[in-house]
């Protein structure tokens, strides 16, 4: 259902499809082998901690993720070398 239609798809988005489908069928046996491997093999846990200002008291969540959404940016060009021994 991900990659319905025609438009340009990328690996990544083939396999957050893929790993999204696998969850679905499993997430009514969530004790299930095939669950727990995935689990293991392709999700993990995020640990959020929020502190309260006034009272100091901390809250703290784990979520889980599949992916991480990374934002890179170029490599600097590198400057030409110097020409070898002709």
């Amino acid at each position: 259902q991900g990659l319905a239609g025609y438009e340009q798809q990328d690996a990544h988005e083939c396999l957050i499809s893929l790993l999204s489908g696998l969850q679905a069928c499993c997430a009514g046996d969530a004790g299930s082998e095939v669950g727990r491997t995935m689990e293991r093999l392709f999700c993990g846990k995020m640990r959020s901690e929020v502190t309260c200002g006034s009272c100091h008291r901390t809250s703290t969540t784990l979520d889980v993720f599949v992916d991480i959404p990374l934002d890179l940016r170029p490599r600097p060009a590198e400057p030409p070398s110097p020409p070898g021994p002709d």
